[in-house]
C-alpha cells in the first residue's frame, strides 16, 4: 500500500474538500454526491472530542446537553454486539504462551505452610510441627491506625501496627477475635517460619448476625479440623486450592445457637417464610486489565465452567472511562471519575473519600454487612495517587492485612517482583488470599445480606498471559459459587475494569477493541429463576445488548430496593431522556437500538460502531503508520505512539469508500487530516494528496529542515523532563 501524492483530474474534489475551509467543504460533498457517516441532515462527529463527555453522561450545562444530542443523535445503531476473534491473526506476534501456575508461579516454593486459618479459627499443622521441630508458634494483631478525620495525613490509609505481644497458640485450633494476625514460629528460640492469615472478626458486625434469622441455608462445607486435609499437608501443597488455609469449615464458633428438638419442628415450618424475607445479597468480585476475549484465550477453564453453569455473559460490556478508577467510581457511586474528583474531593487528591456517596452505605444502611478487600494496596482503586479513606469504609476492610502482608511475607514466587508489590503472599498467590477471603465471608455470613467488593490486580495487571496463573484457582471460585450453598442467596458479579491498555496486543487494531470489552458475568441466587421469571429473562435478553459499568450501579439499586419483584416497573419501556442520571438496570430490557450516548459510554471508548468505525480505525492507523515511516529518515524526530481521533466524515468516491479523518498525535498533540480511499475490494487504502497538518507547530520540528516533514516531525529534544 503506497501513498498516493498525485492529484488526476477525476479527484480534484478530494484535494479541495481537505484544503478548503469547513463550509466549503460540506457544500462539496453534497454537489459531488458526498454523505454524511450517519443518515442524518448534515455531518455529525463520528467520535467526540476529549470534553464531549466530561461527566460521563452528565453534561456540564444544558447547553452542553444540547450540543451533545444534536451531534450525536441516532449516531450509533446497535444492531449488534461486537464479536472479536481472541486468536486473529493480528495478535499471533503479541501472544505468549499460558503458564502453569505450580511451575511458573509455585508460591509454596515447596515448603508446607506450619498454618492456616478458617473464620476466625487458626489451626496448627501438628504432624509438620513435629516434622520441622517446631517448638513455640505465637501470634501478634494487626491493627489499622485510624487518624482523626479533620485532621489527617496522606498516609491516613496506610497506617497499621503489630502488637507488640506475641501470644502463644498453644492448641491445634485456636479462635481469635481479630481482624488479621501475623504467625511466628521457632525451632529452638530460631524463628522459622512466619505467615498472615485474614480472619472474620464477628464482633463489629454481631447485631447484624442476630437481627436476620436464617433458617434452611445450609452449609456446603464445615469448618472443623480434619485429620484427613492435615495429613495432607504435609505433602506437596501446590495442587491443593486452599494453600496455607484449611478447606473444611464450620461455623459453630460464629454464634449459631442450636434449637431444642421440639423447637426445630416448629421452627422448620417456618423456614421458607422467613428466609423470603431475608433480601439478596450482592458480591462483586472482579480482575483487573481483563478483556472478555483475554479471558477466552488464558483462562479457558474458567469460561468454559461459567457456560456451563450458565452465567449470564454480558458480551457487549464495554467500559465508561480509561482506566480502574473511573470505572469502579461508575459501579460504585452511579458517577462518572470526573463527577467524583469535582464534586466529592474536589480535584484534591489529598483529600480522602469518606464522604463520598457509595453504594456499599447504602445497603448498610439498610442492614447489609460491607466488606471491601484488594491485593494491591499499592495500586488500590483509591490509593494510587489518592488518599484513600481515614475512617475503615466498611465493617470488613482488608487492607490492614496486605499491607502487613506484602511487607514482611510478600514474594514474586519464580517470576520478577511485581513493580507494585508481590504475586505471592507466603504459601498463596494474591489471587488466592482474595478468593479465599471472599470464600469466608459467605460462609460467615451463612445467608444473612452483605455487600462484598473484592478486587484482584496483582497477577493480572501487567501481563496478559499471567491470566493463566489464576485461571484454575478462578474456576474453583466459580464452582463454589454456582454449586455451594453459601452462594445460594447471592447476585455474584464476576466483572473487570477494562482490557489491557498497553503492550503489543494494544497497538492492534483488535487490541483497542479489547481494551474497551472487559469480561462480566452475572450469577444470580439459586431460586431467582423461578420466583422472578420476567426480571431473569430481561437479564438473559441483556446479555447480548450495550451495557456498561453505569448499568451495574443501577442494577445494584434495583437489588437494593427489590425493584426485581415489581413486574411493572421492569416491564415499563425505557426511553432515553438526557436529563436521566446514566445507567439502566440490568432487570429491564435495555434496547437493542441503544448507543453510546444513551449508555454514558464516551466514544472514544465506544465499540458498537462496528460496522462504520473499524474501516475509520483503520484508516487512521494507516495513516499513522505512513507518518511514523516517513520519519524514521529523521532519528531526531519521535515516532507518534498513539493518536486521539478527533472527526471522521465518510463519502463515497464510485465504488470506493472515502474518509476525511481528524486525529491528534502523542506526543506533540499535532492535529493532523488526511483523506483515504479505501478499496472495496480489497480493502486497501490510499492517502489522497498530503496529509494536513491543521494546527500550528512552532518551533516543536526546530531539529529538521524538510520543508514536507517538519509539518510532522516532533524533536526528541522536546522530550526531555516530560512524563514517560
Amino acid at each position: 500500500m503506497q501513498s498516493i501524492y498525485k492529484v488526476d483530474k477525476s479527484r480534484r474534489v478530494l484535494f479541495i474538500m481537505v484544503t478548503a475551509g469547513f463550509t466549503t467543504t460540506l457544500l462539496i460533498w453534497y454537489q459531488s454526491g458526498f454523505s454524511p457517516l450517519t443518515d442524518g441532515k448534515y455531518a455529525r462527529n463520528l467520535w467526540a472530542l476529549d470534553d464531549l463527555f466530561k461527566c460521563q453522561g452528565q453534561p456540564d450545562s444544558p447547553e452542553a446537553s444540547k450540543n451533545t444530542s444534536r451531534e450525536l443523535d441516532g449516531l450509533s445503531q446497535n444492531d449488534n454486539i461486537l464479536d472479536l476473534d481472541p486468536w486473529d491473526p493480528s495478535l499471533r506476534e503479541f501472544l505468549k504462551p499460558a503458564l502453569d501456575p505450580d511451575k511458573d508461579l509455585n508460591c509454596s516454593l515447596g515448603r508446607e505452610p506450619l498454618t492456616s486459618s478458617c473464620l476466625n479459627e487458626v489451626y496448627l499443622h501438628r504432624k509438620l510441627l513435629t516434622k520441622h521441630e517446631i517448638t513455640r508458634c505465637c501470634y501478634q494483631t494487626i491493627h489499622r491506625i485510624e487518624q482523626h478525620p479533620s485532621n489527617y495525613t496522606s498516609k491516613a490509609d496506610k497506617l497499621y501496627r503489630l502488637s507488640r505481644d506475641c501470644y502463644s497458640l498453644d492448641n491445634d485450633v485456636t479462635a481469635l477475635p481479630h481482624d488479621s494476625i501475623m504467625v511466628n514460629c521457632y525451632s529452638h528460640n530460631e524463628s522459622v517460619y512466619k505467615n498472615i492469615h485474614h480472619l472474620i472478626n464477628k464482633e463489629p458486625f454481631n447485631h447484624i448476625l442476630t437481627k436476620w434469622k436464617v433458617f434452611d441455608l445450609r452449609r456446603s462445607i464445615t469448618c472443623q479440623e480434619d485429620t484427613n486435609i492435615l495429613k495432607s499437608s504435609s505433602g506437596s501443597s501446590e495442587n491443593s486450592v486452599n494453600n496455607g488455609n484449611s478447606p473444611v469449615f464450620n461455623d459453630k464458633s460464629f454464634g449459631e445457637t442450636e434449637l431444642p428438638d421440639k423447637e426445630k419442628e416448629s421452627e422448620g415450618r417456618n423456614s421458607s417464610e422467613e428466609a423470603e424475607k431475608i433480601p439478596y445479597s450482592v458480591i462483586i468480585f472482579g480482575l483487573d486489565s481483563m478483556s472478555r476475549s483475554n479471558m477466552r484465550r488464558f483462562m479457558p477453564q474458567t469460561f468454559k465452567l461459567l457456560q456451563n453453569k450458565r452465567a449470564l455473559d454480558l458480551r457487549g460490556f464495554n467500559k465508561v472511562a480509561d482506566n480502574t478508577y473511573p470505572n469502579l467510581v461508575a459501579v460504585l457511586s452511579g458517577k462518572s471519575g470526573s463527577w467524583m474528583d469535582k464534586n466529592c474531593i474536589h480535584h484534591q487528591r489529598s483529600r480522602a473519600y469518606d464522604n463520598c456517596s457509595f453504594i456499599w452505605k447504602d445497603f448498610s444502611r439498610r442492614g447489609y454487612l460491607t466488606v471491601y478487600g484488594e491485593d494491591a494496596p499499592a495500586m488500590g482503586i483509591f490509593h494510587y495517587n489518592r488518599v484513600g479513606f481515614v475512617l475503615k469504609p466498611t465493617h470488613l476492610y482488608l487492607r490492614p492485612f496486605f499491607l502487613a502482608s506484602e511487607k514482611y511475607i510478600g514474594h514474586g514466587g519464580r517470576k520478577d517482583r511485581n513493580a507494585y508489590g508481590e504475586y505471592c503472599q507466603g504459601p498463596r498467590s494474591s489471587f488466592d488470599v482474595i478468593r479465599d477471603y471472599c470464600l469466608d465471608v459467605e460462609r460467615a455470613m451463612g445467608g444473612r445480606p452483605h455487600f462484598g467488593l473484592f478486587w484482584t490486580a496483582r497477577l493480572t495487571h501487567d501481563h496478559s498471559h499471567y491470566a493463566s496463573l489464576v485461571d484454575r484457582s478462578a474456576s474453583e471460585l466459580i464452582r463454589q459459587v454456582s454449586e455451594g450453598g453459601d452462594f445460594k442467596n447471592t447476585f455474584f458479579f464476576f466483572m473487570s475494569d477494562h482490557g489491557m491498555r498497553f503492550g503489543g496486543i494494544r497497538k492492534t487494531k483488535i487490541g483497542k477493541m479489547e481494551e474497551s470489552l472487559p469480561f462480566a458475568f452475572v450469577l444470580p441466587p439459586k431460586d431467582f429463576k423461578n420466583k422472578h421469571p420476567l426480571a431473569y429473562g430481561n437479564l438473559v435478553t441483556n446479555q447480548g445488548r450495550l451495557t456498561s459499568h453505569f448499568d451495574i450501579h443501577a442494577t445494584f439499586w434495583d437489588i437494593l430496593q427489590q425493584n426485581y419483584s415489581n413486574n411493572e416497573y421492569i416491564s415499563k419501556e425505557h426511553k432515553y431522556s438526557k436529563s436521566m442520571p446514566p445507567g439502566m438496570s440490568l432487570f429491564r430490557v435495555i434496547p437493542a437500538t441503544r448507543n453510546c450516548l444513551e449508555a454514558a459510554i464516551p466514544l472514544h471508548y465506544c465499540t458498537t460502531l462496528r460496522l462504520k468505525s473499524l474501516s475509520v480505525l483503520e484508516a487512521t492507523h494507516f495513516v499513522l503508520d505512513f507518518l511514523n515511516r516517513g520519519l524514521k529518515r529523521f532519528p531526531k524526530c519521535v515516532q507518534f505512539e498513539d493518536h486521539t481521533l478527533r472527526k471522521a466524515w465518510e463519502g463515497r468516491l464510485g465504488t470506493d469508500k472515502a474518509f476525511v479523518i481528524q486525529f491528534q498525535t502523542s506526543p506533540g498533540n499535532a492535529l493532523m487530516e488526511a483523506t483515504v480511499v479505501e478499496n472495496t475490494a480489497t480493502h486497501h487504502f490510499r492517502i489522497e494528496g498530503e496529509v494536513s497538518r491543521i494546527n500550528k507547530y512552532k518551533d516543536q520540528s526546530s531539529c529538521i529542515k524538510d520543508d514536507l516533514y517538519r509539518k510532522y516531525c516532533y524533536c526528541k529534544s522536546l522530550l526531555k523532563g516530560q512524563p514517560k
